[in-house]
């Protein structure tokens, strides 16, 4: 397996000093956003420049 997998989480945790999925969003520019569907648990969406998170 890639260990790039494993190296660009890892880092970004030690940058941020947070393993908080959603304060690592915020901190990276990224959108959260909370919807409902039932085919999917989730899925990411770069629209105009701007990246969104989409979780069930």
């Amino acid at each position: 397996m890639d260990e790039r997998i494993f190296r660009i989480p890892e880092r970004l945790i030690e940058r941020h000093d947070t393993r908080d999925p959603f304060q690592l969003a915020r901190l990276l520019g990224y959108y959260v956003k909370f919807i409902n569907t039932k085919k999917q648990k989730g899925f990411c969406k770069i629209y105009l420049n701007n990246y969104f998170i989409f979780i069930i």
